[in-house]
């Protein structure tokens, strides 16, 4: 039969053991939880995806709107840029 400052200990190393592992699962248990969140907000895009291929295709196409209008821009000020700098040669 084991001594009374023996069981002591144990007792203390057990709710130790315990308070420790209590103390572990809240971090655990939010990295579970952020995990699952992050998993259904991607299935949901993904099916959303699968519905709908054209999704989107607006956005892209605006973009490359706005990029031929800038290179056209870009064109033209470069253009004038050199008319104005040969006239200012001719002075």
């Amino acid at each position: 039969m084991p001594s009374p400052a023996t069981t002591r200990r144990l007792s203390d190393t057990k709710s130790a053991l315990l308070e420790r592992t209590s103390v572990m699962r809240h971090p655990l248990l939010m990295f579970h939880l952020l995990g699952l969140r992050l998993t259904d907000q991607l299935r949901q895009a993904l099916d959303a995806k699968a519905e709908d291929p054209e999704r989107g295709s607006v956005t892209i196409e605006q973009v490359a709107w706005a990029a031929a209008v800038i290179a056209i821009v870009a064109i033209a000020v470069a253009a004038i840029k050199a008319y104005v700098s040969s006239q200012v040669g001719r002075l």
